[in-house]
């Protein structure tokens, strides 16, 4: 009998009913996934306390072990708030979570790192996306951000870790006038590694007056609301920097 086949059974005042579960291997992998299911539905909502350890593994027809073991997976994934001397409740899963989960998997990849050649390849993808919507998309005040994040970025000649702070900030600005929050996770969550590309290569002169050339030539194309000049501009620094750290053996 199968999770959906299976007939609920509910305690008074517990909350939803769940269903009860046959004893077989990977029982809190199943229990587990039943959660899953009634969060991503709306069953179960951000903030709403699951029953007690007891009363969830009386309801499913399973163990506490088993009943604690899926929260523990689902904790992990950030689905759940488990406390010590409280009930579980279900967490709010946001952009910070999922990105955090891409960061470590980048930085971990092969114990040494995902190599930035592949990053890079993830980069361009992304940048040359956002940058026609960017375009067609900016308005006044979003352009205004973007002139005082370039015009930090100028005004911090020297000061590596500042030039790459407001490089990335210029970039985020544009995913996030892109209009689709998913484009600023996915790019956040290679910020880190951006960023430290940028620190290890902005300290030279020339590289830090072609970051800023090419930072104008976008900026400009934006206030004119050109896509084409726009995703040309960009392909001109993105094609550029991949020449950079290149050449930097990194």
């Amino acid at each position: 009998m199968s999770a959906s086949e299976a007939s609920p059974a509910v305690l008074p005042g517990t909350g939803p009913a769940f269903p009860r579960f046959e004893r077989e291997d990977a029982l809190s992998d199943r229990v587990a996934s039943m959660l899953l299911e009634r969060v991503l539905l709306g069953e179960l909502r951000p903030g709403e306390e699951l029953p007690s350890e007891r009363d969830l593994s009386e309801q499913l027809g399973v163990s506490r072990t088993v009943v604690r073991e899926a929260i523990r997976s689902l904790t992990g994934k950030g689905v759940i708030e488990a406390r010590v001397g409280r009930k579980a409740r279900i967490g709010r899963v946001g952009s910070d979570q999922v990105v955090e989960c891409m960061r470590l998997f980048i930085s971990g990849r092969q114990s040494g790192g995902m190599p930035y050649v592949k990053v890079h390849e993830v980069r361009c993808m992304l940048e040359m996306t956002i940058i026609g919507r960017a375009a067609k998309r900016a308005t006044p005040a979003d352009v205004e951000r973007l002139h005082r994040a370039h015009e930090e970025m100028c005004a911090a000649k020297g000061d590596v870790k500042t030039l790459a702070h407001f490089d990335v900030e210029f970039h985020r600005i544009l995913a996030e006038m892109s209009g689709n929050e998913l484009f600023l996770v996915m790019l956040d969550s290679i910020g880190p590694v951006l960023t430290e590309i940028r620190e290890r290569t902005m300290g030279e002169p020339d590289h830090y007056s072609s970051a800023v050339k090419h930072h104008g030539a976008i900026l400009k194309a934006i206030e004119r609301g050109d896509a084409d000049a726009a995703r040309k501009a960009m392909e001109r620094h993105l094609d550029e920097s991949a020449q950079i750290w290149q050449d930097e053996d990194i």
